[in-house]
């Protein structure tokens, strides 16, 4: 399984890989300028801006070309377009972390908080004890301020690296 996490330029995409533990290849990828110094199990790849009026459809092809399944995107303005375009990456085999796009603005966003993601209505991540007890139909990643209070989790627009 290859997966996806963006916002490569933030610490943040670091604590969603160290949750996922994944199996396979992660690519780290963002629009913005990459570190200089990558970890031996990751790959860099650049991305279009989410802001991008193409930004979904660039996404597919890099994902098809990568053999990516998983997408797990944490810059707010890679949301919308993800979520509104998740069932064309589902008809791939790829499945985008974002809630239902008709749900999406009935959540405020946040980085603050302890991480949650969750896949098909399960908490998937290493702390999934802590927080067995979230209930969410679908997938996405969640900001937990305090036990019950879900907010999609979201880097902020100016938060990276430089």
């Amino acid at each position: 399984m290859n997966c996806l996490i963006t916002a490569a330029s933030t610490a943040w995409a670091y604590k969603i890989k160290k949750l996922l533990n994944p199996v396979g290849n992660v690519f780290l990828g963002d629009c913005y300028t990459l570190p200089g110094i990558s970890p031996a199990d990751a790959r860099f790849i650049s991305l279009p801006k989410g802001s991008s009026e193409s930004f979904a459809h660039r996404l597919l092809t890099l994902c098809l070309d990568l053999e990516i399944t998983k997408v797990y995107p944490l810059r707010e303005e890679e949301l919308a377009p993800l979520a509104e375009s998740a069932l064309l990456f589902a008809e791939f085999g790829i499945t985008v972390f974002t809630p239902d796009s008709r749900r999406l603005k009935e959540y405020k966003t946040s980085a603050a908080g302890d991480i949650v993601i969750v896949e098909n209505g399960t908490v998937t991540t290493s702390n999934a004890i802590k927080y067995n007890h979230i209930s969410f139909n679908g997938n996405g990643i969640f900001s937990v301020a305090d036990a019950c209070l879900l907010t999609i989790f979201a880097v902020p627009a100016h938060a990276d690296l430089r």
